[in-house]
C-alpha cells in the first residue's frame, strides 16, 4: 500500500482468493503387469488401479521381484554343436555362449520366471520417477516357459478407463509375448484407449526383440513400423533398442536359481578339479560344494510348506466368507448354494490342513528315527565295551598273540561304536532343533545357510562365476519403456 501524504478516503483492493490455476502432475504413467501379490490389508488388488508413490509403498502393496523365489536356468551339457535358436524365442533363450568347464561345453537358459514389471518398477524410480499407478493383473507362476497372458494384459488396459489421473500407459511385459504379433495386437489396443477411448494420455512402447541390432528391411525396428498399423500414432511414442542394466545385483542371484543343482555339482566339482591345490584342501572345498544339494531341497521344501498353509488360510477365510453370506441371505435357494460354498471351502481347508499336517509328521518322523539310531548306537556301544572287557581280561592271563590281537581289535571297534554313538546323538540333537522351529526360524536360518554358501562359492569356483555373470547379464537387459517413463516423470516434477 502507497503512503498517504493528505488526509481523504482511499480504497484498497486485496486479492481473498488464492490463485486459479493449480500445478497438477502431468506425466503420471499406469504400469501394466504381473506382481508377487496384490492386496490392500487383505483386499484384493488384483486388476484394480492403485496409486503407488515410491518403491516402499510398491513392497507394501505388490510385493518383491520373482528372482530369488521363480527364476531359474537349466544348465545342460551340449552334445555337438551349439543348436541356433529360432528368430522367435525370447531374448533368455537366445543367443546362448557356452561356458566351458575341462573342454565340455554348457549351456545356460532360462526356463521359467519370465516377468519384468518389478525390474521395470526399479528402472523407474532410478531414473526420476514418482507418482505413478500398477495395475497387477496376476501373480507370479512357478511353471516352467513363458506364462504371460495377452487376455489379462489386455484386461488390465481396460481397467484404466476407471482413472483420470495417469498419462502415460506402459506394458513392459508385452515383448515377452510368445507371439509377436500378438505383442502388437496389445500394443493396438493400448493405442486405441489412449487415442479413442480416453483421448488423454499416451502410449509409451517397446520394440518386440529390441536386443537384437536393426538390420534393414528385416530388423525388429522395420517390422514393428509395419505391423504396428496406422490408427492412433499420434498417441504413442517408442523407444529402441533396450538397455543394458544394472537392475539385478550380484547379491539377487545365487545356485539356488539353478534348476539342475546335480549339473552343477558335477560342474563346480570337475572345475575344481583342474586348480592346483593339495588333496585336503581339494576336498574340503568339494564338501563345501556339496552342501548345494541339502540346502536347495531343504529351500523347496520351505516354500512348499509355506503354500500349504497360505493355501489353508485362504480356504478358512473363504469357508467364513460363504458362512457369513449365507446368513445374511434368507432366500432359500441363495442359502444352499452359500451352504455348498462353504462345505466346499470347508473341504479345500481341510485338504490344506492335511497338507500342513504332513510336513509337521515328517519332522516328527526324522526326530523318531533319530532317536532310534542313538538307541541303537547306545547297545552297540555297550556292546563292544563288554567285548572289550572279555578281551581285556583274556589277554591279562596270556601272552598268546591272538589273544592280544582280538583285545586290540576290541578296543578298535569299541572307538568305532562311540564315534558313531556320538554322530547319532548330534544329528538327533540337530533334528530335533530343527523341528521345534517355527517356519519362519527354519526359513530365516536357511537362507541365511544359502547366502554363507552363496559367498563361498564364487572365491573356490571360476565356473560358478560364469554362471552368475551370465544370469545376471540375461535378466539385465530390460525394455527402455520404463526408464522413460522416468525421465518424462523427473522433467515433469522439476520443470512442468
Amino acid at each position: 500500500m502507497g503512503i498517504m501524504k493528505t488526509p481523504g478516503v482511499y480504497i484498497v483492493e486485496k486479492n481473498a482468493f488464492p490463485n486459479s490455476v493449480v500445478e497438477v502432475a502431468t506425466a503420471v504413467p499406469a504400469f501394466i503387469g504381473y506382481t508377487e501379490k496384490a492386496e490392500n490389508k487383505g483386499n484384493s488388488l488384483n486388476n484394480k488401479p492403485w496409486r503407488v508413490t515410491s518403491m516402499a509403498e510398491f513392497h507394501q502393496y505388490f510385493g518383491f521381484g520373482p528372482t530369488a523365489d521363480f527364476v531359474r536356468f537349466s544348465l545342460d551339457k551340449v552334445e555337438g554343436d551349439v543348436p541356433l535358436a529360432s528368430a522367435e524365442a525370447p531374448l533368455a533363450l537366445r543367443d546362448g555362449v557356452p561356458l566351458t568347464v575341462n573342454k565340455t561345453q554348457y549351456l545356460l537358459k532360462q526356463s521359467r520366471g519370465f516377468y519384468l514389471l518389478y525390474y521395470s518398477m526399479l528402472h523407474f524410480y532410478q531414473n526420476g520417477g514418482g507418482p505413478c499407478y500398477v495395475v497387477s493383473v496376476d501373480s507370479y507362476s512357478a511353471e516352467d516357459d513363458i506364462q504371460i497372458d495377452k487376455a489379462k494384459l489386455e484386461a488390465g488396459i481396460k481397467e484404466l478407463e476407471k482413472e483420470l489421473e495417469p498419462t502415460m500407459v506402459v506394458i513392459p511385459e508385452a515383448v515377452l509375448i510368445k507371439s509377436s504379433d500378438d505383442c502388437y495386437a496389445l500394443q493396438q489396443a493400448a493405442l486405441k484407449h489412449c487415442g479413442q477411448t480416453m483421448k488423454n494420455r499416451m502410449a509409451i512402447l517397446d520394440i518386440w526383440g529390441g536386443y537384437q541390432e536393426s538390420q534393414g528391411d528385416d530388423g525388429c525396428v522395420a517390422t514393428f513400423r509395419n505391423k504396428i498399423g496406422i490408427n492412433d500414432l499420434m498417441f504413442g511414442t517408442a523407444y529402441y533398442p533396450w538397455i543394458n542394466t544394472t537392475i539385478v545385483q550380484e547379491n539377487d542371484l545365487s545356485y539356488v536359481n539353478v534348476a539342475n543343482p546335480e549339473t552343477l555339482i558335477a560342474c563346480i566339482t570337475d572345475d575344481l578339479g583342474g586348480i592346483n591345490m593339495t588333496p585336503d584342501q581339494r576336498q574340503k572345498q568339494i564338501a563345501e560344494v556339496q552342501k548345494i544339494t541339502p540346502l536347495t531341497t531343504q529351500f523347496k521344501s520351505i516354500k512348499d510348506e509355506e503354500e500349504a498353509v497360505r493355501t489353508a488360510k485362504d480356504a478358512g477365510a473363504t469357508a467364513q466368507l460363504a458362512a457369513a453370506k449365507a446368513v445374511a441371505n434368507t432366500d432359500a435357494q441363495a442359502l444352499q448354494t452359500a451352504k455348498n460354498e462353504a462345505d466346499k471351502a470347508d473341504k479345500a481347508k481341510g485338504e490344506a490342513d492335511k497338507n500342513v499336517k504332513s510336513f509337521q509328521d515328517t519332522l516328527a518322523k526324522e526326530k523318531s528315527d533319530a532317536e532310534t539310531a542313538v538307541t541303537e548306537k547306545e547297545k552297540a556301544t555297550g556292546t563292544r565295551k563288554a567285548e572289550k572287557e572279555e578281551a581285556d581280561k583274556a589277554a591279562k592271563d596270556s601272552k598268546d598273540e591272538t589273544v592280544l590281537k582280538n583285545a586290540s581289535q576290541a578296543a578298535i571297534a569299541l572307538t568305532t561304536a562311540k564315534t558313531e554313538e556320538a554322530v547319532a546323538r548330534a544329528t538327533l540333537k540337530e533334528r530335533t532343533e530343527y523341528a521345534t522351529k517355527t517356519l519362519e526360524q527354519r526359513k530365516e536360518a536357511n537362507l541365511s545357510e544359502i547366502a554363507l554358501l552363496a559367498k563361498t562359492l564364487p572365491r573356490i569356483s571360476p565356473f560358478f562365476n560364469s554362471i552368475m555373470v551370465e544370469m545376471r547379464k540375461r535378466l539385465n537387459v530390460l525394455p527402455p519403456s520404463p526408464a522413460m517413463a522416468g525421465v518424462y516423470t523427473m522433467v515433469d516434477n522439476s520443470r512442468g
